[in-house]
């Protein structure tokens, strides 16, 4: 290495560290915010009221939420051709879930886990790179299309509420403004998704559009060709567009569903339960904390629900009392994931090499 690249190199380090630094700076302002004042007494009692029995509901809803999103994955895979066994159908759910951890537990909102997630598939049920990697951007991109929406309905809901510092003329324009903006960003994904059935392929042009040096190399040069090869997959799956439909409108209202479903238990077992439509604003509140670029959430969500709460009557024990819990579910599942990564990614010792 040149001593031009190796400053390049140190420069990049430098930038990368920086940035996480960046990151992580608004974690203990939100935090303080959020627990300043909070008698964490009230907290405890709160959860307390978690009995056995009402834990052992609340896990049964969050593995019937998990089962849909790993349902989603292996519908995609069988309209992609792909076909799957039970067997199957569990490893990849435990890829998933390995894949949910990273992306938890890294910098970032909510992303970075796909890697793994396809590696663990396809070493534990033989799914090629391209094939998988089609799915997880038709997947991904219906999540994202599926939660931006229900952010725009669940926060539309805050034009019925007096929230301190709008006129109360404005009041009536916040809910539809905020419903058109969580539909304008749903369209994102989906349109990218459109392009590709209709014969566009962005990803692809963007590849090759990269200087030559660098489509020259041999990683990038396998990335172009994953690309294009996963595109095409994509582009397959769009044949049948009323099997797409069917399935983004199916698992929109099973998995958001299911996620209104648990919170409004939680809520309830916790001895605060707003109506449905005031429990659909906390979790619409919720999923966007977790996509600002906040390692893990960590503040944003606390903060977010404090003041949700707060603008529907709620001391701020009680929303910390719910972040509490949210904070130790996910944390739970995502120590599931990290297991299901440990095992995944042992040697493959005895069994030969890996095709």
């Amino acid at each position: 290495m040149t001593g031009a690249q190796s400053e390049v190199g140190r420069r990049r380090r430098t930038g990368k560290k920086t940035l996480r630094l960046l990151l992580w700076l608004p974690v203990p302002v939100l935090l303080f915010w959020a627990l300043r004042g909070v008698p964490f007494r009230y907290i405890g009692l709160a959860l307390g009221r978690l009995s056995p029995g009402r834990l052992a509901t609340l896990l049964i809803v969050n593995l019937a939420f998990i089962a849909a999103l790993a349902l989603r994955w292996v519908w995609i895979l069988r309209c992609l051709g792909e076909k799957a066994s039970s067997v199957a159908m569990l490893r990849l759910a435990a890829a998933r879930l390995a894949g949910f951890s990273v992306s938890y537990l890294s910098p970032g909102p909510q992303f970075g886990g796909e890697p793994l997630q396809l590696f663990l598939a396809h070493r534990w049920t033989g799914l090629s790179y391209a094939r998988g990697s089609a799915s997880l951007l038709i997947d991904r991109s219906f999540d994202l299309a599926g939660n931006f929406a229900f952010i725009g309905f669940g926060l539309s809901t805050l034009g019925s509420l007096r929230i301190p510092g709008i006129p109360a003329g404005g009041a009536p324009l916040l809910g539809p403004a905020l419903l058109s903006a969580g539909l304008l960003l749903a369209l994102v994904p989906l349109a990218y998704i459109t392009a590709v059935f209709a014969g566009f392929r962005p990803l692809s042009r963007l590849a090759d559009r990269l200087p030559e040096r660098m489509r020259g190399t041999g990683r990038l040069s396998g990335v172009a060709a994953l690309i294009h090869e996963a595109e095409g997959e994509v582009a397959a799956y769009g044949r049948r567009p009323g099997s797409a439909f069917v399935l983004l409108v199916v698992f929109f209202i099973a998995v958001q569903g299911l996620a209104v479903l648990e919170l409004w238990l939680t809520l309830g077992y916790l001895d605060f339960a707003p109506p449905l439509g005031r429990t659909a604003l906390i979790l619409a509140g919720g999923k966007l904390a977790l996509y600002l670029p906040v390692p893990g959430g960590l503040g944003a969500l606390e903060a977010t629900q404090r003041a949700l709460l707060s603008l529907l009557g709620y001391g701020p024990g009680t929303a910390l009392a719910l972040s509490a819990y949210i904070r130790l579910r996910d944390l739970f599942f995502a120590s599931a994931g990290l297991l299901a990564a440990a095992i995944g990614l042992r040697p493959l010792e005895g069994r030969g090499q890996e095709k």
